[in-house]
This record gives C-alpha cells, sequence and structure tokens, in this order.
C-alpha cells in the first residue's frame, strides 16, 4: 500500500500545477538558482513586467554519468585512444547520460498542466518552457520585474524560483527568470553595402596563404558536409548569395537557415547581421560545396542553449562557428550579482561535450580584444588577463585573428611594419601612440585599434581593409 501510494502521488504531481498556490509553500523547493534582489545594486525605475507578456524560460536538467560524459568526450577525440572517432548518435547520447523519456514526459505534463508551452529536448537535459508572466510567476513562485541596471534594462525577480519536491529533483537549474546580456558590434558595415569581392580580399587568398589551395583543385570541396553557424540575428540571404556569385561559387540549394528559439534580453543586442553574413560567405567559398545551416537565435543566455541543443539535437552539422564570446570577467559579474546562474558555465560545458561526442567540431571566437576582457559596467578594455567564455571551454577549438605582413604609414608618424603573420591586436600601435598621442586623438579609428577593439574585415567585399587581418570575430561588452 505505501508503495503504491507513491506512485499516486508522483502521478498526480505529475498532472497538477502547485507553484504559487496559497499554502503550499511548505511543499515546494528552491530550484537550484539563487537569485536575489538584494544583491542587486543601483536599480532604478523598477516595476512589475505586464502579466500578458510572454516570457521563455530553459530548464536544465541534470546529466547523468557526469565523470564518465567527460572522459568520454575526452576518448573520442583523442588519436591514441581505442574510442578514436567512436562517436554516438543523438539517442546514444541520451540513453547514456540525459534523463529518461518518462522523466521528460512527466516535466513536460506537469508543465503544460500550469498553462504552459513546454517542448524537451532530444537529449534529455532541457526542456523549453514558453508562457505569459503571469503564469510563468505562478508556476515557480517567483514575481518579475524590470529595472535599469548600469544603464540597461534587466529582467529579475526577488524570489529563487520553487517548484514541487518531486517536480524539481532531476532539474539542475533554471535559467532565464533574470537576465542582463549586453552586446556590441565590432563590425564596421552593414552587408547591406557590398559591392564587390576583390581579389586582394578574396577567400581564395586564404587558401594560398595557408598552403590550402590544392584542396580546391583537387576537388575536396565540401561536398557532403554541412558548416553550421550560430547567429544571433537575421540572415542577410541577398547580400550572401551576392558574396558567393562574385566569388564564383553555386548559390543554390546551399543556405540554409533553423530558427531555435530563445528571448530577446530586454533589447540590450544588436541583430548582427553582418556577422552572420561574415560567417557564411566565408565557409561557404572556401567550402563551396557544402551546406551552410544557420542557426538562429535570439540574443540571451537561453537563446545560446537553445542553438547548441538544436544543432546537436539534429545531429546534420560536422562543425559548428561561434562568432562570439563572454569575457571571463562578465561571467564572474554576472554570477555575483545573481543575473545568471552560477551554473551556466558547467551547464555550457556539458552541451558542448555533447557536441564533442557526436563528433561535432565546435569553433569559438577567442575575442576582438585579446586578452583584455571587459567588466559588466564598463564599455572599454579593463586591465588585467581575461580569457573568453565559451572558447575557454575544453570541448571547443578557440580561434583567434593574425595580422598579415604589411608596411605602411596611416597618419604623420603612425607607421607600421610587420615583416611577418602574427597576433592579432593593437600594440603594433603602441609606439606610435606613445610617441604621437595627438594623432591618435584626432583619429578616432586608430585609437580603437590601439586597444584591440576595431573590426578590419577580410573576406567580406565592402571596402579595401587598412591592415589585412583573418578571422575576424565579435564578444560581448
Amino acid at each position: 500500500m505505501k508503495k503504491m501510494g507513491l506512485i499516486v502521488t508522483s502521478l498526480v504531481v505529475g498532472l497538477i500545477c502547485f507553484g504559487g498556490i496559497q499554502g503550499q509553500a511548505a511543499k515546494l523547493v528552491t530550484v537550484a538558482t539563487p537569485y536575489r534582489q538584494s544583491r542587486l545594486q543601483h536599480l532604478y525605475h523598477v516595476k512589475k513586467v505586464a502579466k500578458k507578456k510572454t516570457v521563455s524560460l530553459d530548464i536544465v536538467l541534470k546529466p547523468r554519468q557526469t565523470k564518465t560524459l567527460s572522459q568520454l568526450a575526452l576518448a573520442v577525440n583523442t588519436t591514441d585512444s581505442q574510442s578514436f572517432k567512436g562517436y554516438l548518435t543523438p539517442q546514444q547520447f541520451r540513453a547514456k547520460f540525459g534523463q529518461s523519456s518518462a522523466t521528460t514526459s512527466r516535466l513536460t505534463r506537469y508543465f503544460r498542466a500550469c498553462h504552459l508551452q513546454a517542448t524537451a529536448a532530444n537529449n534529455g537535459l532541457l526542456i523549453r518552457v514558453k508562457g505569459h508572466v503571469a503564469t510563468i510567476n505562478k508556476a515557480f513562485a517567483v514575481n518579475l520585474k524590470t529595472a535599469r541596471y548600469h544603464g540597461k534594462k534587466i529582467q529579475f525577480s526577488k524570489q529563487a524560483p520553487r517548484l514541487p519536491k518531486q517536480v524539481a529533483q532531476p532539474i539542475r537549474a533554471v535559467v532565464g527568470v533574470t537576465n542582463l546580456m549586453i552586446a556590441k558590434s565590432l563590425t564596421t558595415k552593414s552587408p547591406a553595402q557590398v559591392k564587390h569581392l576583390t581579389a586582394k580580399r578574396s577567400p581564395t587568398k586564404f587558401l594560398k596563404q595557408y598552403h590550402a589551395s590544392n584542396l580546391a583543385t583537387s576537388g575536396q570541396q565540401g561536398a557532403g558536409q554541412t558548416v553550421g553557424i550560430i547567429s544571433f540575428g537575421h540572415v542577410p540571404t541577398a547580400a550572401i548569395k551576392h558574396f558567393w556569385r562574385q566569388a564564383g561559387v553555386p548559390t543554390t540549394g546551399r543556405l540554409e537557415t533553423k530558427t531555435t528559439g530563445g528571448a530577446t534580453v530586454m533589447d540590450n543586442g544588436d541583430d548582427s547581421d553582418d556577422e552572420t553574413a561574415l560567417d557564411a560567405e566565408q565557409a561557404g567559398t572556401i567550402a563551396p560545396r557544402a551546406k551552410v545551416r544557420v542557426y538562429t537565435a535570439k540574443f540571451s543566455d537561453i537563446g545560446w542553449l537553445d542553438a547548441f541543443t538544436t544543432a546537436f539535437a539534429e545531429n546534420r552539422a560536422s562543425s559548428l562557428s561561434l562568432s562570439w564570446g563572454l569575457s571571463e570577467n562578465i561571467l564572474r559579474d554576472l554570477n555575483r550579482d545573481h543575473l545568471l546562474t552560477p551554473l551556466y558555465g558547467d551547464i555550457m560545458n556539458t552541451l558542448l561535450a555533447q557536441g564533442a561526442i557526436q563528433g561535432i567540431s565546435t569553433f569559438v571566437a577567442s575575442g576582438d580584444t585579446g586578452a583584455y576582457g571587459q567588466n559588466l559596467s564598463e564599455s572599454s578594455a579593463m586591465p588585467g588577463i581575461e580569457a573568453d567564455f565559451p572558447a575557454d571551454s575544453p570541448w571547443v577549438t578557440a580561434t583567434g585573428g593574425s595580422t598579415l605582413p604589411i608596411k605602411k604609414t596611416f597618419a604623420p608618424g603612425i607607421s607600421v611594419n610587420v615583416t611577418r603573420e602574427r597576433t592579432w591586436g593593437g600594440d603594433i600601435f603602441f609606439k606610435g601612440y606613445h610617441q604621437h598621442p595627438l594623432q591618435f586623438y584626432q583619429t578616432p579609428h586608430l585609437t580603437r585599434r590601439v586597444d584591440g577593439g576595431q573590426r578590419w574585415r577580410y573576406f567580406t567585399p565592402i571596402r579595401d581593409t587598412e591592415i589585412p587581418t583573418r578571422c575576424c570575430r565579435r564578444q560581448y561588452l
């Protein structure tokens, strides 16, 4: 009888929404996501979020066999391992590391009983939840508000999200209750201004520079492969195809778009269409027979999760490119102020490990400002050394930029002489800056180059760049 009673209770919890109901507080437990309004300083214009506003959350579930997960991600990508290239399918990954279908079905039924949309990912590690603020507040026992914080609009809750114990047990974190992401594009021009592709800036020069031209001539042009790109903007199809035509590569049936969801975080970001164009143009020209599939997401913490979860679930792209990064300094600030769950880094690493286990190569930008990251309250580079996240993940390949040989005078007394390819950075201007600082004050674009934050296009035919560089990226600021 006792055993049967437990089963009946579990079924009832799976069908009835208890969140926020008076008198049920003792039955609710805090989900491991510490949001506290008291930790936020300098809040102003505080107000409740409109009840009819739609909010999206990601319910992140606990992985199973976490130690084995890391070991396998390393083993299948290590040449002298017996498991080398023993990649798993998404279904095999879930069977080994994700929550069971029975668990995700029970949770989705529960959230739907709370009058929320709920969709489980096929890795058994994530459930997307969406609904009106009034419904979210009730289901998770929170009280969503907005405010201005460091000049940006944020969403937050004074209360931590709570759920019935039986519901919360397999849940690792609730992502999206509070959020703040600040983005700034470091590109120079909009893709709408694309004119003509010059040989000087053609991706074919990239192949020549790295002695890879024989790949194209020998027929190794990416046939049968799909290159995946994570994008937080729209896909400027016309600009991308125009570039491909100028480069003399096929344009028909190659460019694909997959919308993955997420939620815009208080309109603090930009569309980044130019970034998407740059990545797609490069990939589609260097591998002219490969398909380019762009996974679009809204710019947010859950946008990141949704984009990678979708790409790994499809298992179509053999490689993924992410041209965004987050300074570890900012990550600490967000964790300190409880604007982002402290588990977010671990959650992303688990997700990226899934890609590695499936044999998907993920390439992530190391940042436009090199070793000098930013913090939450400043818009300029801060002293100290900061890596970028998730380029610091062990399950991705971090990619940076390089400056090609060049000898040029940019202003009176400001000359650069790079004799061989070297790391991309503003320090090539340091000598001129110390000798002729007034020239930099009078020429703003040179000042930006000193801190390494200026974007120089190499591949996209916007205009001839003044310094030839390759592998241009962007980052959170």
